[in-house]
C-alpha cells in the first residue's frame, strides 16, 4: 500500500507500506499516477515503470538539451537525479552520444569560444572540469586559443579592472593583477597586461608580487 506521495524538485517519491520509497520521475508520475492509500505493490508499479523509462528519459534529455547546450555529465545527472533508473539512463545517453545529440568535444569548443574574450585557460579549464568534461578534451579545445589572442582578452580585461585604480599606485597594481588571475589567466599574462596600462613595462617582475 501506498503511504505517502510526496512532490519533489523534479520527481515524486513514492513510499509504501513496507518502508521502501521510489523517486519517480515527474513526467512518468503524472502518466502513472498513485495516490496515498492505494493498494499498490511495489514491485510491480516499479516494473511498470522501469519498462516505461527510456522513453521518458530520452524525451527529457532531448528537451533540456534544446533548452540549452549541456555536457554529458550533466545530462546524465540530470537524469538520475530526477529518479530514472542507471539501466535508461545508460540507454539514452548511447544514443545521445551515438547519434551526436551531446558532444563533449562540441560543447568544449563553444565554451572555449564564448569564455575566451573574458577569462583566462585556468579559469575556462577549471569549470569544464567542474561540468564533468575530461580535462584532454577541455586541453584539446584550449588549443583553438592562441597565446596572442589570450594576452589580447587579459588586456582588454584589465583596462575593464583598473579604469578606477591608480597604476601608479604598487598596491592598485598588485590588486589588478590579482584580479586577473582570479579570472584564470597565468599571473605573468596579468602582470604584463596591467604594465602595458601604467607605462612601466621596465618593472622587474619581482615588483609585481606581494611586498
Amino acid at each position: 500500500m501506498v503511504t505517502e506521495v510526496k512532490k519533489m524538485t523534479g520527481y515524486h517519491r513514492v513510499t509504501f507500506s513496507d518502508g521502501a520509497s521510489l523517486r519517480v520521475p515527474e513526467a512518468l508520475f503524472y502518466d502513472f499516477r498513485v495516490h496515498t492509500g492505494d493498494q499498490v505493490d511495489r514491485a510491480s508499479y516499479e516494473a511498470l515503470l522501469s519498462s516505461h523509462a527510456y522513453e521518458y528519459a530520452l524525451d527529457r534529455a532531448a528537451r533540456a538539451l534544446t533548452a540549452r547546450d549541456a555536457t554529458e555529465k550533466e545530462i546524465e545527472k540530470k537524469l538520475l537525479s530526477a529518479g530514472y533508473p542507471e539501466q535508461a539512463v545508460a540507454r539514452v545517453m548511447e544514443v545521445l552520444t551515438r547519434y551526436e545529440f551531446i558532444s563533449d568535444e562540441r560543447y568544449a569548443e563553444r565554451y572555449v569560444s564564448s569564455r575566451s574574450s573574458r577569462y583566462g585557460r585556468g579559469r575556462i579549464l577549471t569549470e569544464l572540469r567542474r561540468k564533468g568534461v575530461e580535462e584532454d578534451t577541455v586541453r584539446e579545445a584550449l588549443e583553438a586559443l592562441s597565446p596572442e589572442d589570450e594576452a589580447e582578452a587579459a588586456l582588454a580585461q584589465a583596462r575593464k579592472l583598473c579604469a578606477r585604480r591608480d597604476l601608479t599606485d604598487r598596491a592598485d597594481r598588485q590588486k589588478a593583477v590579482a584580479a586577473l588571475v582570479r579570472r584564470g589567466f597565468s599571473w605573468s599574462l596579468a602582470a604584463q597586461a596591467v604594465q602595458r596600462l601604467s607605462g612601466r613595462e621596465d618593472d622587474e617582475e619581482g615588483g609585481w608580487e606581494d611586498p
